[in-house]
């Protein structure tokens, strides 16, 4: 037994089994950026980490280049790079099934977020709609080839399917539904701070079921 204690080491506290890791060097491309506060750090304080999102520009050398340099800039930080076999899907390629999920989950939501509060012209949302319809049965086809010809009415095409229709919303009718909503959430003071101040500003003598529509 001796011979055997012999040959081993015995572990004092100063030299732990396990030793822990050194912490690594600040990142000098992180320390130019001010890191949030723990109450804002959550997943609604990072739009980047989103599904969607919308970065908006002019047609200008300038804006491409100053969008690409925040596009480079991010995934330099986060390691995370964009998916760049998205850039050559083509709608040509699609059948009829992918641009119905591609229709309802991208071309008729970016706009819903703008329609909450406006109610716009019917040839802006005609406009809309004649694209959305151009997508469905040409896919990226442009007006000067050949005119497909539409077998269904798009008001049919847009009916519920339990109704026979594809489901597809109609831009007209969730406009109108949005703006309605919000109305409501007005006229019951679900909001009171903006009640307070579309009153005051449209309708300061009168209620809400009895203001005036602008321009009257």
């Amino acid at each position: 037994m001796d011979k055997l204690n012999h040959g081993i080491e015995e572990q004092t506290p100063e030299q732990p089994l396990i030793e822990e890791p050194e912490d690594p060097e600040p990142d000098p491309q992180l320390e130019e950026y001010p890191q949030a506060a723990p109450d804002f750090a959550s997943e609604e304080a990072n739009p980047s980490e989103k599904d969607d999102l919308i970065v908006c520009g002019q047609t200008t050398q300038q804006e491409v280049g100053a969008i690409k340099q925040i596009i480079d800039s991010f995934y330099s930080i986060s390691g995370q790079t964009p998916n760049c076999k998205l850039t050559t899907l083509k709608a040509d390629n699609l059948s009829h099934a992918g641009r119905l999920v591609y229709i309802n989950s991208v071309l008729a939501s970016i706009p819903i977020y703008y329609m909450t509060n406006i109610l716009y012209p019917k040839n802006f949302l005609q406009k809309i709609t004649s694209f959305l319809r151009n997508f469905w049965w040409k896919g990226n086809q442009s007006e000067a080839e050949n005119t497909t010809i539409c077998f269904r009415a798009w008001e049919d095409i847009c009916q519920p399917k339990h109704l026979g229709g594809l489901g597809i919303k109609s831009i007209s009718t969730v406009n109108k539904s949005l703006v309605t909503h919000s109305a409501w959430m007005i006229a019951a003071q679900r909001e009171p701070f903006l009640s307070k101040v579309l009153k005051a500003k449209y309708h300061p003598h009168f209620s809400f079921w009895k203001a005036p529509s602008i321009g009257a």
